[in-house]
């Protein structure tokens, strides 16, 4: 609520700039919507649905499609919550029809969501077709994981390259040297010809090697944008199919289902998109996350501690680094107990540059999920670690922090694993 309300002042200040609605109209549009969403959000509706109404009108205006697309899913949602049903579904039918013609899966999974809603007696067709295009953004995700993976192995090539010629160019100055004791003469010409070809391989080869990191730099932040929007393909399709299956016999359950897999699958969508985001928004995305799990399974309990020192709304770190460390604590930890589980989840921060979290667990420990499969152990150490390691270190650079990840096991006064405990230390900023 005290978000949407500052976010309601910010906008009304930057719509109180005359020249914005005629030089910027796409950004006034923008405002105008969100101003009007906010308001929508607190229940605040003098000004609606007049807002929404403008805003549509300025991006017809200018033709911008993704705008417009917004703007009508956003009139839906409005009219949804003033039982409207025939113009909630004709502005979503639309915004839909937008959608596939702009291939955008993000909008196009909005409004498959929003029209499961609207016409529920057609829920389950709406319903398939999200699936089918979430599997299809999750293959693509997977082939561009493939990509980069080659990028880093041409990239270890190239400079591998790049060290043998320099390597080749000193040996080729030290013979040159041995060479100038026997004959001067033969020596001068040596070493003019030897160094035109050496400046002439470093420049050409620097250049190369140059244009090529470039490049594999471009690719490379595509594919961490892509890689942050990753989620487990069997947490999806255990989560869909029990909505399908609960759609007839208890169609309250199934509302409660979507909702929360809507609002999980929103943050992860928006959260793909930026470097870095709001720490409260990836707390928010555990909790929902969490709380699906826990629909499956009544064996584990959960609960999350926030150091009082640590604003959660303005402190910002790169996202969806804490998500695998909790499935695996679930599938790799508790699971594999006779006992209730519990997780626990501490945000709190460390130095100026860094937020810890400590994901503690009561299940069998990490080095016995290790010796119990090695499809068990390959999936622990490859999603929880590999990638976040690989994440990590680039951040690192990035932001010259002390990034780090440590996983060890918690053993009680006999020596027995107890549990698994994951520190993350994750670079952070502050606004």
């Amino acid at each position: 609520m005290q978000n949407y309300k500052k976010a309601i002042e910010s906008f009304k200040k930057a719509l109180q700039f005359d020249s914005i609605s005629i030089k910027k109209p796409k950004q006034y549009a923008m405002l105008l919507n969100n101003l009007a969403y906010s308001q929508f959000k607190l229940n605040e509706h003098s000004n609606l649905p007049k807002l929404f109404y403008e805003s549509l009108k300025i991006r017809d205006s200018i033709q911008h499609i993704d705008g417009i697309i917004i703007s009508k899913i956003r009139l839906s949602e409005y009219y949804l919550a003033e039982k409207d049903t025939l113009k909630s579904y004709q502005f979503i039918n639309d915004a839909n029809i937008l959608s596939i013609k702009q291939k955008t899966s993000d909008n196009l999974l909005l409004t498959y969501d929003l029209l499961a809603k609207v016409d529920p007696k057609n829920s389950t067709k709406y319903l398939r077709r999200y699936i089918e295009i979430s599997d299809s953004t999750l293959l693509e995700e997977r082939r561009m994981r493939d990509k980069f993976t080659r990028i880093e192995y041409e990239t270890d090539e190239l400079e591998e390259e790049y060290n043998k010629v320099k390597t080749e160019a000193k040996q080729l100055e030290g013979e040159a040297t041995k060479y100038k004791r026997r004959n001067k003469r033969v020596y001068r010409i040596l070493w003019w010809i030897g160094g035109i070809l050496i400046i002439l391989t470093i420049i050409f080869s620097v250049r190369y090697y140059q244009r090529t990191l470039r490049n594999k730099y471009e690719k490379v932040v595509l594919q961490q944008r892509l890689l942050r929007s990753q989620m487990n393909p069997h947490f999806l399709f255990n989560t869909l199919n029990t909505i399908l299956h609960t759609n007839d016999t208890n169609p309250e359950k199934t509302k409660q289902y979507v909702l929360k897999l809507s609002r999980l699958l929103r943050t992860t969508l928006e959260n793909s998109r930026e470097e870095f985001v709001p720490i409260q928004d990836e707390i928010e995305a555990i909790d929902h996350y969490l709380n699906l799990q826990s629909n499956f399974s009544a064996k584990f309990d959960f609960k999350v501690t926030i150091a009082p020192e640590l604003e959660t709304e303005f402190t910002y770190v790169p996202p969806m680094l804490i998500q695998p460390f909790v499935e695996n604590a679930i599938i790799h930890g508790i699971m594999n107990t006779k006992t209730r589980g519990l997780i626990s989840l501490n945000f709190a921060k460390n130095g100026e540059d860094l937020i810890s979290c400590t994901i503690v667990d009561n299940g069998i420990g990490y080095s016995k999920s290790l010796q119990e499969g090695k499809n068990n152990a390959k999936t622990h150490n490859s999603i929880s670690g590999d990638i976040v390691k690989e994440r990590l270190a680039i951040y690192k650079k990035q932001t010259k922090s002390n990034a780090s990840l440590e996983i060890e096991d918690i053993l009680d006064s006999e020596q027995q694993c107890v549990g698994t405990k994951v520190i993350l230390n994750l670079p952070s900023y502050e606004i």
